[in-house]
């Protein structure tokens, strides 16, 4: 059986590169999501070590500047 156009209704290599492409666009999607996470945990860390003092008994503190450095984008995006 075929559709108006001559091509068939269903064809089963198009829903397997559908499927395919589905399952990489998740996975993509949860490695980014993982990413924005893993960003906010050491974001969180970094500024919870900065208020207890451990960055500045180190000499660690410019970890809050490249903090700021990375934030910076999204704030101007924003």
């Amino acid at each position: 059986m075929t559709g108006t156009a001559g091509k068939p209704l269903y064809n089963p290599a198009r829903a397997t590169q559908s499927r395919l492409a589905l399952r990489l666009a998740q996975k993509n999607g949860e490695e980014g999501m993982t990413l924005f996470l893993l960003f906010y945990v050491v974001a969180i860390t970094i500024l919870i070590m900065h208020f207890t003092g451990f960055l500045a008994r180190h000499n660690l503190e410019w970890l809050v500047l490249l903090l700021a450095v990375a934030v910076f984008p999204a704030v101007i995006y924003l």
